[in-house]
């Protein structure tokens, strides 16, 4: 699991020495819930994940299908959430900076505080310091998430799941008693960290264990 103390930590820290005042981390995940850290009212997180901004926004829409860094200003976007967001906090301008890693997409972004211009100029010129700053530290935190090794029986049952088996039929194939076959599918879902069968394959495939 993602250090989610440590990603707090680093961007509170990391916004003062590139004189930002506010800022928010979206992760977005085909895998796990989507995770979203910021120095801004804890309210603003609130409704940000309430309106299911982190999936529907036009930010994040947009910034899934980029990858170097963009400006956007809230009278270009449509969504109804994102107008009532930027008048209740005035947040009306940003940038967003985005890494691909793993099977996550994760938004940087930073809001204006005071001139626009200020903004752009001070974009313009960090952009490039910003964008390696941010792969560095997450390609360090997601090196450190824990690997899932599977054991070459656990690897058996898995595949064989995903073919359509059922337990009784993995058994007579493996030649394993079907308790046995239930032990290794529990270890399977622990490792995975998998409420069901279904989406464990799926978890393990998008990883590429299977």
């Amino acid at each position: 699991m993602l250090n989610h103390k440590r990603i707090k930590v680093f961007f509170d820290e990391y916004i003062l020495g590139i004189e930002m005042k506010y800022y928010s981390v979206v992760i977005v995940s085909s895998l796990h819930n989507n995770s979203v850290y910021s120095n801004l009212p804890k309210s603003w997180q609130r409704d940000f994940l309430r309106n299911k901004l982190d999936v529907r926004s036009d930010i994040v829409i947009k910034a899934k299908k980029k990858i170097v860094p963009f400006i956007w200003h809230s009278k270009d976007i449509n969504e109804k959430h994102i107008q009532a967001m930027s008048k209740k906090y005035s947040i009306y301008m940003g940038a967003t900076f985005i890494v691909n890693i793993n099977s996550d997409i994760i938004l940087f972004n930073l809001y204006v505080d005071n001139s626009e211009q200020s903004f752009i100029d001070l974009f313009d010129k960090n952009k490039i310091k910003i964008q390696y700053d941010i792969l560095t530290f997450f390609e360090s935190i997601y090196s450190q998430d824990k690997t899932i090794i599977f054991t070459f029986r656990e690897s058996e049952v898995l595949n064989l799941i995903k073919l359509g088996k059922t337990y009784e039929m993995i058994a007579d194939i493996l030649e394993i008693s079907e308790r046995t076959v239930r032990f290794h599918v529990d270890n399977i879902l622990l490792k995975l960290e998998a409420s069901s069968v279904k989406y464990a394959i799926f978890k393990a495939t998008r990883l590429g264990l299977i």
